[in-house]
């Protein structure tokens, strides 16, 4: 699996969504032809001409509610002349693949898709659909992406806990945004919220009305279990 991660993360750097403008159809092209491949349901979602969004499913018993791997297609801008390689090559080289998007977040895109793949080749048969979803627009606020998802299609994501994390404080705001949206559509009562990332604090938390902050990973599984109970 790790040469398929290697290649896949490769081919995806390669495909420019840099948002403006973004293009995320193209990165949705490339999930496209996996997904033929593999035999795996799909819908495509487009807000406007180029800006779509896709989501996968492994469908699962229905006990629980579902399990969405979320991550983002598009990517902030690179100029070229400042970097020591071309940002859309996906090379190899020295042990790392480089590229704009590797670390946000495509890199992480690729380990969901695997993820899921995994359980769809090993034919394993999950007490709650398992939704792979990549989405447009993260960058430049969400009202192409997962906005525009939550205004339209709500109903193609009944999660159980839905988690945000924040790089940096100009993205925090999101996360009081996706407060606010849950409470517009009448559906904060339906999902549990948790929030983390850099700058992002239990004061934080508290104020925005999420119901948890984990610091880091370990914190995070412990805080979902402990949010549905388990």
């Amino acid at each position: 699996m790790m040469n398929e991660a290697i290649e896949l993360l490769s081919r995806y750097l390669q495909i420019d969504t840099t948002n403006p403008p973004g293009n995320e159809g193209r990165g949705v092209e490339f999930f496209v032809d996996i997904f033929e491949t593999e035999k795996v349901d799909y819908k495509i979602y487009e807000a406007a001409s180029g800006r779509k969004s896709i989501r996968a499913v492994i469908p699962g018993s229905g006990e629980k509610g579902a399990l969405i791997l979320l991550n983002h297609i598009d990517v902030v801008p690179a100029q070229a002349d400042q970097w020591s390689f071309e940002p859309f090559s996906g090379e190899v080289k020295d042990g790392f693949i480089h590229g704009r998007g590797a670390l946000d977040m495509k890199g992480q895109g690729i380990m969901e898709l695997l993820a899921f793949l995994d359980v769809k080749r090993k034919g394993l048969a999950p007490c709650r659909d398992i939704i792979f979803l990549a989405v447009a627009d993260e960058e430049v606020g969400g009202k192409h992406g997962v906005e525009y998802l939550l205004d339209n299609h709500p109903d193609d994501f009944k999660a159980d806990i839905i988690g945000s994390s924040s790089l940096l404080t100009t993205t925090m705001p999101a996360q009081q945004r996706l407060e606010e949206e849950l409470k517009k559509a009448g559906l904060k009562e339906r999902y549990k919220t948790m929030v983390g990332g850099a700058p992002v604090t239990q004061r934080w938390a508290n104020k925005i009305g999420a119901d948890g902050f984990a610091e880091n990973a370990t914190a995070c599984v412990r805080l979902a279990r402990e949010l549905l109970g388990l």
